[in-house]
């Protein structure tokens, strides 16, 4: 097997699905809409899920790649335990990066920019839309084309090391997003460890819209915040916890 290929292949299905999501922003704005308000955003972003997920489904489907699923499971509660502790850690790392950055460094602004556009809401409808694609389409359709294609024809070619660091940095590099990027690179690690060992792909959507999920909360309930991120840092401890044992177990 000519590795590099076959590697090559995978970037070229991600370049694909980037180079769609583009089409999509263009074919809203030859329909009329503003690609800078929050409406549209929301919509190209909906509109550039359901593209992934099809497009996810063919790659799938034509490669005839065995998608690890075992359902949910008596244990799969400590996914969300695991969710809510890598949103927290999340949370804590980003805020360093912006704090050793800056606010005002163009990466940050510009980083703040675009999750402004994609998820800014201004309505009831715009809300539910941003609810769907956050915490319930996004996780399903990444986890299928990150961890269940990606990560797993990594693992084929590569270390399970070399496939963790680069299922990362292509998840990371994927959201073409300075801040989004680095959050989802330590993601990725925690979501292909738990697919490796667990070998289930509804765990990794449980730990993913959990993850999401936090991030939503606070906007519809600001005044628990502080609660939520409580919550979310003693999830860190607990859910590092669950992670380990999940690594000593001997995978499916």
């Amino acid at each position: 097997m000519n590795k590099t290929k076959e590697f090559l292949k995978i970037i070229g299905s991600l370049v694909l699905l980037i180079i769609l999501t583009a089409l999509v922003g263009v074919f809203l704005g030859l329909a009329g809409f503003d690609p800078n308000s929050s409406g549209s955003g929301i919509i190209a972003v909906l509109l550039s899920q359901l593209v992934f997920g099809i497009c996810t489904y063919l790659i799938v489907k034509k490669k005839n790649i065995d998608i690890k699923d075992r359902g949910i499971l008596k244990d799969s509660w400590k996914m969300i335990i695991i969710g809510l502790g890598t949103a927290g850690f999340g949370n804590i790392l980003l805020s360093q990066v912006v704090m050793a950055l800056g606010e005002d460094n163009a990466l940050v602004k510009n980083s703040y920019d675009m999750l402004n556009t994609a998820f800014g809401t201004t309505n009831t409808f715009e809300t539910v839309i941003q609810i769907l694609v956050l915490v319930i389409v996004a996780p399903i359709v990444e986890e299928y084309l990150f961890r269940g294609y990606v990560f797993s024809e990594c693992k084929k070619m590569f270390s399970l090391p070399a496939s963790l660091i680069l299922n990362g940095l292509l998840f990371g590099l994927f959201h073409m997003n300075l801040l989004q990027g680095i959050n989802t690179f330590f993601l990725a690690i925690v979501l292909s460890l738990i697919y490796y060992h667990r070998a289930n792909i509804k765990d990794n959507i449980l730990v993913h819209m959990t993850n999401n999920a936090v991030a939503v909360l606070p906007a519809f309930f600001p005044q628990a915040l502080n609660f939520i991120t409580g919550i979310t840092v003693i999830s860190i401890i607990l859910g590092l916890y669950f992670l380990v044992k999940i690594c000593r177990e001997k995978s499916a």
